[in-house]
């Protein structure tokens, strides 16, 4: 019997593989479709796992919901290698992160790096401008803080009080294209999203343009998210990250996953081009403690 279990435990070390590198990821689910199917997560992790493979190399994929959660485990320990967090909590914490982050990337959707948002109103408020905001009725992406942000901010440069103290109603859909048609059947007075999503609609639908107008809109320079490695992460890893992304089409199955987070290709992000949209949120995160105190009191 001895013998046996030894003869067992030689097999599964004979059969083992050996990997030149091991690495794991960690991936907030809220904010992307990952949140909203399982299934897909459990897709996402072994499609990766399985291009790893082909390297010769082993990623692992965590997933979290809470952002605090993800940001403590990449700061505070030596566990995860890379993280993918919302933009705007990533300038909430730029110095923490900036002091031990590397290779910072995102994705463009539609072959368009940065994204550009638009307010959206139904055509008989004939509203000008945020000012209009006041006692109407609000639908927004439960899926993206980042439109959110751009609103918030407007209301205060406009109302002098952040969009929720505004408005008489906020909700949220989770696709950018039932906020138009909801805009479009009077279910909602304003609406929030990207001018992507707006074009595509318009060439589906022109008899949009019959019933929704377009308020205002931000300037071309977000991004749906932000991934960054830490600095200290083995250098292979990360060129092996980035030869696969730089052309996942030619990896099996990857039209799927792209399909199913609704992405084209991954692109570096280089420090300088964070500047504007630095300004834009340390500019929004001044004026919301601004509105804050004025209304402590």
């Amino acid at each position: 019997m001895k013998k046996l279990i030894i003869l067992c435990i030689l097999i599964l070390c004979l059969n083992a593989k050996e990997y030149r590198h091991i690495s794991t990821f960690g991936f907030l689910s809220n904010g992307t479709s990952l949140q909203n199917f399982k299934d897909g997560q459990i897709a996402f992790s072994l499609w990766i796992e399985e291009l790893a493979s082909l390297y010769d190399s082993k990623l692992d994929v965590e997933y979290y919901t809470d952002k605090n959660d993800i940001l403590h485990e990449f700061t505070t320990k030596n566990f995860l290698d890379m993280i993918v967090i919302p933009v705007p909590f990533y300038f909430e914490n730029k110095k923490q992160i900036d002091e031990i982050s590397d290779d910072f990337w995102s994705v463009s959707i539609n072959d368009k790096k940065y994204i550009k948002y638009i307010l959206i109103a139904r055509k008989k408020l004939n509203a000008k401008s945020f000012k209009d905001l006041k006692d109407k009725k609000i639908i927004l992406n439960e899926e993206n803080n980042i439109s959110e942000t751009w609103l918030d901010k407007q209301s205060i440069i406009y109302n002098n009080k952040r969009y929720k103290d505004v408005v008489r109603e906020a909700f949220y859909e989770k696709k950018e294209s039932t906020i138009l048609l909801r805009v479009f059947f009077g279910k909602s007075d304003f609406g929030v999203i990207s001018e992507n999503v707006w074009d595509t609609m318009l060439e589906l639908n022109p008899a949009i343009k019959n019933r929704v107008d377009i308020v205002a809109s931000s300037k071309k320079e977000h991004f749906p998210f932000i991934g960054f490695f830490k600095k200290e992460s083995n250098k292979d890893i990360r060129e092996i990250f980035f030869n696969i992304t730089s052309d996942l089409k030619q990896f099996p199955k990857s039209e799927q996953i792209i399909d199913l987070l609704k992405f084209d290709t991954v692109f570096k992000i280089e420090k300088d081009s964070l500047q504007n949209l630095e300004k834009f949120y340390n500019e929004y995160y001044d004026l919301r403690k601004r509105v804050d105190n004025v209304n402590s009191f």
